[in-house]
């Protein structure tokens, strides 16, 4: 395992490269400021509105949508609690939950669509909700 100490040149090593001021990237206010005040309300109607219709009407901009759900919003549980009875309880257990009668309180959608869908929402409009 390595050791780390306070000396100055490895301290320097770890630093953000984002706080490092250089003639391609425009500093950050130093006051953080809510977003509320950056964008207003209309604004991010607006900017929602452009995102929905980059993905309806451009095929690029709609692929590389698809293909960020492809790869973030897939997977499968696979628990390892070292207990193989249990792990087995489990996953058993969200499969049933994950059911579109068990999880979706309209009974439209099993729980992997409802994650590919708040995704995708959260991807074009920024944010979403259940």
């Amino acid at each position: 395992m390595e050791t780390f100490t306070t000396d100055t040149t490895q301290v320097e090593q770890f630093a953000y490269d984002a706080i490092a001021g250089d003639n391609r990237r425009r500093a950050p206010k130093s006051r953080p400021q809510r977003e509320s005040k950056i964008l207003s309300e209309k604004g991010r109607r607006k900017l929602t509105a452009t995102t929905q219709d980059l993905r309806r009407n451009y095929t690029i901009a709609a692929w590389a949508i698809r293909k960020h759900l492809d790869y973030v919003s897939s997977f499968t549980l696979q628990v390892n609690t070292g207990d193989k009875t249990l792990d087995d309880s489990i996953e058993k257990l969200m499969r049933w939950w994950g059911k579109r009668k068990n999880c979706d309180a309209a009974q439209r959608h099993p729980l992997r669509r409802m994650i590919r869908l708040a995704e995708a929402h959260r991807t074009v409009d920024g944010d979403f909700g259940f």
